[in-house]
């Protein structure tokens, strides 16, 4: 077995075995915060089209 082949393979294994962690890390992260990764850009594509304003021909109360 040449060496440089060996220690592709153990790159690969390292490589597969550090995102197989880093998947898991973000899985629990999402089940604590009870939030994907989409929603706050779904909410900003969605949104109600509405803009806030201030409305002067609405009474002052007081």
């Amino acid at each position: 077995m040449d060496i440089n082949k060996f220690f592709e393979g153990i790159t690969k294994v390292v490589k597969r075995f550090a995102k197989e962690i880093a998947e898991q890390k973000f899985q629990e992260k999402e089940q604590k915060t009870g939030r994907g990764p989409k929603v706050g850009a779904e909410k900003a594509e969605k949104g109600d089209g509405k803009k806030k304003g201030i409305n002067p021909d609405f009474p002052k109360t007081g």
